[in-house]
């Protein structure tokens, strides 16, 4: 038998918490409690609390994976298909239900969860043994694509070289956009988490929003907040708006926008040249 030696004890985040609030005061007694921030070495030990706690599930897989069943969630408004596009996704819904049947009978119980809201809601993602382990597959509704594996991702070469259209709408895989619909890549990831025979962190991983440790400095937080409330909420709106309006990929508005830019900019250039 292989001996493995005992995790070292990990800090708490109230040890943290309570020793940033301490140092904070004696820097500062009159500092907000708001305006708290965390030193560079609480920021490593904030990574380090997770990579320790993303092992300790590593090591106690066997007692955990089994506390529950995996769950496929599959989201969709009461009101049913409200508009043209959205009449396919019965038969999409229908397909992955068949296949994930097929392939994982009992392993994976499905759900279909019904909202009362008014929108083209159409969002999967499975839930795994280890409560905390959530992979989302499609999101078709408020939830923005960077919470999705990045094969998932859907790109548009346009706002990687378009730095006006990049500042309204994001960058090259914009968070706003609604993410591909892959069901081959569903069930390859659902095949990976269910038949695990132990813990594979990859499998399921930390969700750090962009995948960007910087998320978790003080120093951009407030930047990011203003971010996704001017641009990534207000372009995932237009393209549930365009959606409902019957324009699939939101690419061809921003293609449009991009070519009405290249139109204006030619005519600048004449006018310049012939000094009207």
């Amino acid at each position: 038998m292989w001996y493995i030696p005992p995790l070292p004890p990990v800090e708490t985040w109230e040890d943290l918490i309570a020793r940033e609030e301490i140092r904070n005061k004696k820097e500062d007694p009159k500092r907000n409690v708001d305006d708290y921030r965390l030193s560079h070495e609480s920021r490593e030990k904030v990574l380090d609390i997770m990579r320790q706690t993303r092992l300790i599930n590593h090591c106690n897989y066997e007692v955990q994976k089994n506390k529950q069943k995996n769950i496929l969630h599959i989201v969709t408004p009461k009101i049913g298909p409200y508009c043209k596009l959205m009449e396919g996704d019965k038969e999409k819904m229908e397909s992955l239900v068949s296949k994930v049947k097929e392939k994982f009978g009992r392993k994976v119980k499905i759900v279909n969860i019904k909202m009362d809201v008014r929108m083209p809601l159409f969002e999967i993602f499975l839930q795994a043994s280890i409560h905390t382990q959530i992979k989302i597959f499609y999101a078709r509704g408020r939830t923005l694509q960077y919470r999705l594996p990045p094969q998932f991702w859907t790109k548009c070469k346009i706002l990687k070289e378009n730095k006006i259209l990049q500042e309204k709408y994001g960058g090259e895989c914009a968070p706003g956009l609604f993410p591909k619909y892959d069901e081959y890549q569903m069930m390859q990831i659902m095949t990976e988490c269910v038949y695990n025979d132990k813990y594979n962190f990859y499998v399921y991983d930390v969700n750090l929003e962009w995948e960007n440790l910087g998320a978790l400095t003080p120093e951009n937080k407030e930047l990011r907040k203003i971010v996704h409330q001017n641009v990534h909420v207000p372009t995932r709106l237009a393209v549930i708006k365009a959606f409902e309006q019957g324009i699939e990929d939101f690419r061809d508005v921003i293609r449009e926008e991009h070519l009405v830019m290249l139109r204006e900019q030619r005519k600048l250039k004449e006018n310049k040249k012939y000094k009207f």
